[in-house]
């Protein structure tokens, strides 16, 4: 494995690290509303965080930024 890919795998997996803390801090919370919809919220966070993420990284255009 070179440098790049250890780096893609060390930002994969922080991304998921982040997710699930997000996920646990939405179940946690003290909002007054019932277990059942926490657990809807959560489930929404975790399906539809990282989808956005990859959407909104789609769209930067690398090339330019790598000065290529």
């Amino acid at each position: 494995m070179d440098n790049l890919d250890l780096t893609i795998l060390t930002m994969i997996a922080t991304l998921v690290v982040l997710h699930c803390i997000f996920f646990i801090a939405a179940l946690t919370s003290k909002v007054d509303i019932c277990l059942n919809r926490k657990l809807v919220w959560s489930a929404f966070s975790l399906i539809f965080g990282p989808i956005g993420y990859y959407a909104y990284q789609g769209r930067i255009p690398c090339e330019v930024l790598a000065g290529e």
